[in-house]
């Protein structure tokens, strides 16, 4: 899970994001996926750029490493 975290710092970084940035936008991005159960790139995206975002922030890629993280971080053993 580790190496997925880090490659979704990879992908925000080329996109310019600073790493505070980038702890702000995983936060934001789990708010709108846990508020909204949305899977739909553009959507999110949309809402990310309604919380002041740049435009398509995310893509198919970042989206999938977030629900992998997601559904492996909120697993109850």
């Amino acid at each position: 899970m580790i190496k997925v975290l880090k490659h979704l710092f990879v992908k925000f970084a080329a996109k310019g994001l600073t790493s505070t940035e980038i702890f702000r936008v995983i936060k934001d991005i789990s708010r709108v996926y846990e508020e909204n159960g949305l899977s739909n790139v553009s959507i999110i995206n949309n809402r990310l750029q309604s919380l002041g975002w740049q435009d398509q922030l995310i893509d198919e890629h970042i989206l999938n490493l977030f629900i992998f993280l997601w559904e492996n971080g909120n697993k109850k053993n």
